[in-house]
């Protein structure tokens, strides 16, 4: 060896992991290996590989070792489809089915719901003789009712003065506002007075106005087709913080909705069993008496799983706030995933609020509450949230354990551009901790997010246990892209090698970060070439 202490490496010790240890690294002894592969045909490929790890460290019973020669096959059923068989260590056999897709190829072509209406100049209606006062007609509320939900977007409120129509909007459908605006302005083109010449349009979420768009019939009219009409429009649309809610009218409140739907719910990483999962069918009800008010709940029934059959207790000298897991998963059945009350409000222009009592969450029920600045088109927001929450029983119905706690956060976002957002929260966890959380996400144009996060607390790597500290992955898969048609609706999944107790947050729905983001300025102007879709 040129350098002697490369000569010995580091006993691997009991560590706990999660850390880097680049002691190890190009230390001890070394040893020959490689492989060769030769691509047969145009779906065949074979493999033969040399190793000559002697794997001393494993226990003999995982498999026996007779060969250091190991060989494999793949072959491609279809374009990200393999299938492949291999043979290691002259004693194990395998075979393994392979599916890969490309964020970038959706599985479905997008573009499949109906196309919108045309816009309607204002001296084509005067060529065709339609009366130029259609708005002041009777019914005229309950024809924009119609006429936008037929485009899935529901009608909030509603009041024309001077020359000027302003209209709150739900988006219901489309998992880009920008295509929701587009529509609305749209309809508003064939049903809206000639007076009128301006569209101001309010996107809504929970009872709040979060952002105002006043765009001009007259470029509606003449952009439409222009070639460059997406950069035209959104270059003329004056984008503002709205002043004030309208009055909604009486077929808005109250308002009732119920679902009934298949779930999926996966566990992965299990050392007896890496992959579980639990399928099912689950029932979602909510409720909206008034503006602003939310009251929601679900019950879920399992229907074919192995997620009870996990054995492993948690060995965790913290408060097991997270780490009992698998007991929640074995004596539930069915259970209650949330039951709550919420209230949504704007105190102030650029400044947002919730709160939340009841069933927050599989483990978790108490009083949540959250304020949230953020001043429209600002990369920048900042937050806190409080909550005191008591732990739930393991069958997840109405009972409660002991263990109660109060946490919170103090959060500041940054959309960093290019699709990528920042988050970081400072505060105290459900195991008393305290500490901060940093998460990267990159949303990507056709809806998916890819995200990272870690979080460190005052709670010693020893006393953590195996990982040393919480972290992972989390992917979020929008189910328009699975199937070509409208739809808001996004399959999201966190992915951790270990769940353990410290660094755990309650999980609270309906949080605002993630409610308003999508309806202010940079999301819209990123989304803004589905305005004429």
């Amino acid at each position: 060896m040129f350098i002697s202490k490369l000569e010995t490496r580091p006993p691997p010790g009991g560590g706990l992991g999660g850390t880097v240890r680049s002691a190890s690294w190009f230390r001890g002894d070394a040893a020959l290996f490689g492989g060769v592969e030769w691509q047969a045909t145009d779906r065949l490929k074979l493999t033969a590989e040399y190793s000559s790890d002697a794997y001393p460290i494993e226990s003999p019973s995982a498999f026996s070792r007779d060969s250091q020669l190991n060989l494999g096959a793949s072959y491609k059923l279809r374009p990200g489809i393999d299938l492949s068989v291999r043979y290691l260590y002259g004693t194990e056999f395998g075979v393994q089915l392979t599916a890969a897709l490309n964020p970038k190829e959706p599985a479905n072509p997008s573009g499949r719901e109906p196309a919108p209406p045309p816009v309607l100049a204002r001296a084509s209606a005067a060529a065709l003789s339609w009366p130029a006062s259609i708005g002041e007609r009777d019914g005229f509320r309950a024809r924009v009712t119609e006429a936008l939900s037929e485009q899935g977007i529901r009608l909030h409120g509603l009041t024309l003065s001077g020359d000027s129509a302003r209209v709150e909007i739900e988006n219901t459908a489309y998992p880009l506002e920008a295509q929701a605006i587009g529509r609305t302005a749209r309809v508003l083109s064939r049903l809206m007075p000639a007076r009128i010449e301006t569209f101001v349009i309010v996107p809504i979420t929970g009872g709040m106005p979060v952002s105002q768009l006043a765009i001009r019939r007259s470029d509606m009219e003449t952009l439409e087709h222009d070639l460059d009409g997406s950069w035209k429009s959104f270059a003329r649309a004056r984008i503002s913080s709205p002043e004030g809610l309208t009055m909604p009218g009486p077929e808005r409140y109250p308002r009732f909705d119920w679902r009934l739907k298949p779930y999926l719910a996966p566990s992965l990483f299990d050392p007896d069993n890496p992959v579980r999962a639990d399928f099912g069918a689950e029932l979602t009800a909510g409720f909206e008496p008034a503006p602003g008010w939310e009251i929601a709940g679900g019950i879920r029934k399992r229907l074919v799983g192995n997620l009870a059959d996990a054995t492993r207790r948690s060995d965790s000298v913290l408060p097991h706030v997270r780490s009992d897991f698998n007991l929640y998963d074995e004596q539930g059945d069915p259970v209650i995933t949330h039951l709550i009350a919420a209230r949504y409000f704007k105190p102030g222009r650029d400044v947002y609020g919730r709160v939340t009592v009841g069933y927050l969450e599989k483990m978790y029920g108490g009083i949540s509450g959250e304020l949230l600045w953020m001043p429209n088109g600002s990369p920048f927001a900042l937050g806190i949230e409080a909550n005191y929450v008591r732990q739930r029983d393991f069958d997840q119905l109405l009972g409660f354990r002991s263990y109660e706690v109060a946490t919170g956060h103090v959060s500041a976002y940054w959309d960093i551009g290019n699709g990528f957002h920042a988050q970081l929260d400072a505060g105290r966890y459900l195991a008393g901790d305290w500490g901060a959380t940093l998460t990267v996400d990159r949303e990507f144009n056709n809806g998916w997010k890819i995200g990272a996060f870690a979080t460190l607390t005052d709670v010693p790597y020893s006393t953590f246990g195996e990982g040393s500290f919480d972290k992972g992955l989390r992917i979020s898969i929008p189910i328009s892209w699975l199937t070509g048609e409208p739809n808001k609706t996004a399959y999201s999944t966190t992915i951790r090698s270990v769940l353990r107790d410290g660094g755990a947050r309650v999980d609270v729905g309906g949080r605002l970060y993630e409610r308003v983001r999508p309806l202010q300025e940079p999301a819209l102007q990123d989304g803004w070439g589905k305005f004429w879709r």
